[in-house]
């Protein structure tokens, strides 16, 4: 449901997991710490109630077990990246018909493009993918790897993690 998109990346973008993290905070509390309107954001944050993705007693909103593990920035399983992502590229799908009928042309802030790609592939990364390659690509007396399309390097650090004597380029 695009409600519950967009409900979450507000979330995600104001940092409100993130800000809560471990502790319990009011509307007016969340509202100040991320210079949000407080009764727009009570809202959302009833709705992130309805989702299961936060908890409520007494006035106070705190994290659901599963927000905390992967919405709250800094934790090895974080996906925020990647929910920003799916959403930036939607909202450039949601164009496709003005482009197509209209023949604008794509803009793209590539930079801004980019940063979110690079970080929300590491978020999936962190998820159990370079677990899953580490345990079945053996790299036991190879020297130097190169790492094509690389992003944040996670794929290449785990793996000269895993054999020290490795020398990994990375491209991107």
């Amino acid at each position: 449901a695009p409600w519950k998109t967009a409900i979450l990346n507000t979330a995600v973008r104001l940092k409100l997991f993130t800000v809560l993290s471990d502790r319990q905070m009011s509307a007016n509390e969340l509202a100040a710490q991320t210079s949000a309107n407080e009764v727009v954001l009570q809202a959302v944050l009833n709705a992130l109630v309805c989702m299961g993705l936060l908890q409520m007693q007494e006035d106070k909103y705190g994290n659901s077990h599963l927000s905390r593990i992967y919405f709250v920035e800094g934790e090895p399983y974080y996906v925020g990246d990647f929910i920003q992502l799916l959403v930036n590229e939607s909202s450039k799908w949601n164009k496709l018909f003005s482009i197509v009928s209209e023949g604008k042309e794509i803009s793209d802030d590539s930079c801004d493009s980019n940063r979110t790609f690079i970080k929300a592939m590491h978020n999936m990364g962190m998820l159990g993918e370079v677990d899953a390659l580490i345990n079945c690509v053996d790299l036991s007396g190879c020297p130097n790897m190169i790492d094509a399309g690389g992003g944040s390097g996670i794929y290449s650090i785990s793996l000269c993690q895993k054999y020290p004597d490795l020398k990994s380029i990375i491209l991107d």
